[in-house]
């Protein structure tokens, strides 16, 4: 894929999602919770998402991440891949599976590795 067209070698997605209703608490959102839209309905809290995929065959890139509001706070990071095997990890009924999705929290301060041939989540409360 590489060779026929000059793309870049990760690619990034970015979304805010709202996560479960919760009870409002007393302060009205001092947690950093917002309101739903309706007046006595409880709360719904903000997630920010970033989704990243890493094409290449044999490079993991680490990338600063310069994102307002992340330091210090509890990412959730949801890897889909090979575990560093790269494009010839499979997943058959003769062996066992090399291709899965491994979860782990990181604390948002740093360079953060995305390994070759895998798609990241990163998910904090917004």
């Amino acid at each position: 894929m590489m060779g026929v067209v000059d793309t870049p070698w990760l690619d990034v997605s970015a979304t805010i999602s709202w996560g479960n209703e919760r009870e409002a608490d007393e302060e009205g959102g001092a947690d950093g919770t917002v309101l739903n839209g309706r007046e006595g309905e409880g709360k719904k809290e903000r997630y920010v998402c970033l989704a990243v995929t890493n094409v290449h065959e044999h490079k993991d890139f680490e990338a600063e991440m310069a994102v307002e509001g992340i330091a210090g706070k509890e990412v959730q990071v949801f890897k889909v891949g090979g575990g560093g095997l790269g494009p010839w990890a499979t997943n058959t009924w003769e062996k066992r599976e090399e291709v899965g999705i491994r979860e782990g929290v990181w604390k948002g301060e740093g360079e953060f590795v995305f390994e070759r041939c895998s798609l990241t989540m990163l998910r904090w409360r917004a």
